[in-house]
């Protein structure tokens, strides 16, 4: 009764049994059946096999925990090593662990590994923010993107505007400043009109990011690509997406090159 969200489960007296009301409003959060030790409540979204016991044995403790929280980074150079099937379909897993909003998990996932459509988004969204540059570095235009973009867009824009006139000079020299040469890219896309699309899949790839430090996995988030798929039909018609969706989130990842060995102390947040 306490831990439902939705306060479906009714009780008068604490010796009664409780009853159920507004059912329609239910979330299939799961709340119910995972709170209660004995198996006595059943739900229609989790049949027999989809209910499974914690294994307190094998939880990481607060020091491992924090310790694995220090010791993360983002890692941008990788080995030549495709990432393993097995590992992809835990991943896969850890995305669809993560919390969404209202509990809807309409959130849909891309794996990439094709080498081609990897370079080709990369070569894309490098020609997409070399345009941008220019025009940002354009008077005229600058003063376009303030009729085009709210003021705290354009002051955002133009802060990144030194490393957008990076991105074609260090591509033309053979190195890829967006996916940093890896050999995965896992793209979170859903429809805009769903609760808090872009929470839901930033939450997802972090979930995704956490799973694959655990596996001796490197990942960093691309930016660049969520935004060039935003405003550029170039970037986004590489994608397979369904009607509709658009992208909100991407991780690239693969087997790191080097290892991290010590943690840093971080600015402490406000």
């Amino acid at each position: 009764v306490e831990t439902c969200p939705a306060r479906i489960f009714v009780q008068g007296q604490a010796t009664e049994t409780p009853s159920l009301r507004f059912e329609t409003h239910c979330i299939s959060c799961g709340h119910c059946v995972a709170i209660y030790p004995h198996n006595a409540i059943s739900h229609s979204a989790y049949p027999p096999g989809t209910v499974q016991p914690v294994d307190s044995a094998i939880l990481p403790g607060p020091d491992a925990m924090m310790e694995a929280l220090r010791l993360r980074r983002s890692v941008r150079v990788f080995s030549n090593r495709p990432v393993e099937k097995e590992l992809l379909e835990k991943l896969v897993e850890a995305l669809g662990l993560a919390p969404s909003a209202h509990n809807l998990r309409t959130t849909e996932y891309l794996v990439i590994q094709n080498p081609d459509t990897l370079k080709m988004l990369s070569e894309r969204v490098v020609a997409h923010f070399t345009k941008v540059a220019r025009q940002l570095a354009n008077p005229v235009f600058r003063s376009l993107y303030g009729l085009l973009y709210t003021k705290s867009e354009v002051e955002s824009a133009m802060q990144l505007l030194p490393d957008l006139e990076l991105l074609e000079p260090v591509a033309r020299e053979g190195y890829d400043p967006i996916l940093r040469g890896a050999p995965c890219l896992i793209v979170a896309h859903d429809k805009p009109n769903v609760n808090f699309p872009e929470s839901n899949a930033v939450l997802a790839i972090h979930n995704a990011t956490l799973a694959a430090q655990a596996f001796g996995l490197g990942s960093f988030q691309v930016g660049y690509l969520v935004g060039a798929c935003a405003r550029d039909k170039s970037v986004r018609g590489l994608l397979p997406l369904p009607p509709g969706h658009r992208v909100y989130a991407a991780l690239a990842l693969g087997h790191p090159k080097r290892q991290f060995k010590k943690w840093l102390q971080r600015r402490a947040p406000k």
